[in-house]
């Protein structure tokens, strides 16, 4: 099966071509805000590559948040627009999910962390063992200091992941249980998404554009702002 997989849930832009589990072609560059200036050129770059057709797709998969709303719609939009286009299936699958797939060797607590603005940050963690991963907590909204008296109280390892991990490191830096990922870490993310989409649509295959929507969990900034006024 040849799958597409491209993550524009934060400032990178990560797009992934594999034959089942075996990747063809990858492309990861800093977009920043320009998901949408740069999308449609990295994926047909990533096709060259790969020497295969838009057409030649059997699946296409998408982070679906949460993060950057924006960067959601570019890339749900671009997912649904070729899922119809091409009559292929599409799968959407949480980006705390594929950062928590990251370090499957760590065994421990892996807390994912994406800042939410306006103090509240995206989270959900797992439990890793021997390479074998558990869901603990689902996608949710929650302030740092909630959540940074649940991970002080934890007695296991932990692993702090995501663009708000360094923050809550220098928080809990003086407990010898709490780890953080090199800066130089370069975070896998549409190859991660690909093997999840694969064995989720082995699983169910009833995956089309019409069940795919952007998962928020919190208000937009525009949102926020009108709910002050």
């Amino acid at each position: 099966m040849i799958i597409l997989s491209i993550d524009t849930s934060s400032n990178i832009s990560s797009i992934c071509i594999s034959d089942n589990e075996d990747v063809i072609s990858y492309i990861y560059s800093l977009a920043g805000p320009r998901h949408s200036q740069t999308l449609m050129n990295n994926i047909t770059h990533c096709l060259s590559i790969a020497n295969i057709d838009i057409s030649d797709i059997d699946l296409f998969a998408v982070s679906n948040g949460p993060g950057s709303f924006t960067g959601l719609r570019i890339g749900i939009s671009t997912i649904v627009a070729l899922s119809m286009a091409l009559d292929k299936p599409c799968i959407g699958i949480s980006s705390i999910d594929i950062l928590g797939n990251n370090n499957l060797c760590f065994d421990g607590d892996i807390h994912i962390v994406i800042d939410a603005k306006s103090n509240m940050l995206y989270h959900g963690s797992f439990l890793s063992k021997k390479f074998e991963i558990k869901r603990v907590i689902k996608d949710r909204l929650i302030d740092e200091k909630s959540l940074l008296k649940e991970i002080s109280d934890s007695k296991n390892q932990v692993l702090l992941i995501g663009d708000y991990s360094n923050t809550l490191y220098n928080n809990l830096k003086d407990r010898k249980n709490i780890n953080i990922l090199p800066k130089t870490t370069i975070l896998e993310r549409a190859t991660i998404l690909s093997n999840i989409a694969l064995e989720r649509y082995k699983n169910n295959k009833n995956h089309n554009c019409f069940n795919l929507f952007p998962n928020y969990i919190g208000l937009s900034q525009a949102e926020r702002e009108i709910k002050i006024k």
